[in-house]
């Protein structure tokens, strides 16, 4: 993320945009983009093996109690 500054000297929440660099900056952004394209093109498939793993595992069989 920041070559040469060691992991000690990032600073927390919102104060690590002063340490890290635009390329780090630039490598994040666009992993968080991939992450969302790639569930966009797989989510009706997703969801599809969601539906079959509640019809398998009902949330009564898995919570002893009414929700």
């Amino acid at each position: 993320i920041a070559v040469g500054v060691p992991f000690t000297d990032m600073k927390a929440g919102l104060g690590f945009f002063d340490t890290i660099s635009g390329a780090g900056l630039a490598q994040i952004i666009a992993f968080i983009g991939a992450l969302e394209l790639g569930f966009g093109l797989r989510q009706a498939e997703i969801e599809e093996a969601c539906e079959r793993y509640q019809e398998n595992f009902p949330i009564s069989s898995v919570v002893p109690f009414d929700i």
